[in-house]
């Protein structure tokens, strides 16, 4: 007689997928995809998505300083994000965050926040090195899983 051994059942948490994702809004970085991805993998599960917008700051400048253009651009990035969001029916927390590095941002929002995943669009430019090393560093340390939204290739 044979016994046939059950699946292991997995916990709740990870039937239901994530319920804290966080999404790094990096103007090098394909952000659309990004936030459409964690919006897809939270809708139904009634994760929190936290939309980061870090606007980085040099060493040799205060970080209260503000840089009107950058500002914008990361909220520009934000409203994005809660249109997405809303568009999936899903709520997005947004986040402007005053840095020095994009790096240690998203690894401590990550970690405070209990983050289930990190969610990163994939460079705008193949040959565009500085997101490239952003994404290298985040994959290396970040304190939970991390998923790369990579945007279609298009046909010609």
């Amino acid at each position: 007689m044979f016994r046939f051994a059950r699946p292991a059942t997995a916990p709740a948490s990870a039937r239901a997928g994530f319920r804290r994702l966080l999404v790094v809004l990096e103007p090098g970085l394909d952000c659309d995809c990004a936030v459409d991805l964690a919006c897809r993998v939270a809708a139904g599960h009634g994760a929190e998505i936290v939309a980061l917008a870090p606007v980085v700051l040099p060493l040799r400048r205060p970080l209260e300083l503000r840089l009107p253009d950058l500002e914008r651009a990361a909220h520009e990035l934000l409203e994005s994000a809660l249109a997405t969001g809303a568009a999936y029916g899903v709520d997005v927390v947004p986040l402007l965050v005053r840095t020095r590095s994009t790096v240690e941002a998203v690894l401590e929002q990550a970690a405070s926040r209990g983050s289930e995943a990190i969610v990163l669009g994939s460079p705008r430019a193949a040959h565009d090195l500085v997101p490239g090393r952003m994404i290298e560093q985040v994959l290396r340390r970040a304190p939970c899983r991390v998923l790369l939204a990579v945007a279609p290739a298009r046909r010609s």
